[in-house]
């Protein structure tokens, strides 16, 4: 299955996964400093996973096991959803920037 993150950078997870438990399996440790840099709250924004689409996704964390002797290397990613009062916050932002974008325009 595979996860398709805002900038539709696509990364395969096991069929398992959920929005908020994200299995990979990789053969190097290099592959998830990748993914890390990829789990940013603007990369989660709009997310595929499946058929499922998912929007406001918050990284939690990334645990990784395994890779000993050439086996494979598995990480879980563990993310949520915004808070209602999160979001409210971030539109009172946007709409206070937009008011002081205006103002210094005049």
């Amino acid at each position: 299955m595979k996860l398709i993150l805002t900038d539709k950078t696509e990364i395969e997870v096991t069929d398992n996964s959920t929005f908020s438990s994200l299995n990979v399996i990789a053969d190097n440790f290099e592959f998830f400093d990748t993914v890390a840099d990829k789990m940013t709250v603007e990369n989660l924004k709009h997310v595929e996973l499946g058929e499922q689409k998912y929007d406001n996704l918050v990284p939690v964390s990334l645990t990784v096991t395994g890779g000993i002797n050439g086996s494979e290397i598995h990480a879980v990613i563990v993310t949520r959803t915004k808070t209602h009062e999160e979001i409210m916050q971030e539109q009172i932002n946007e709409l206070q920037n937009a008011l002081a974008e205006m103002a210094g325009a005049e």
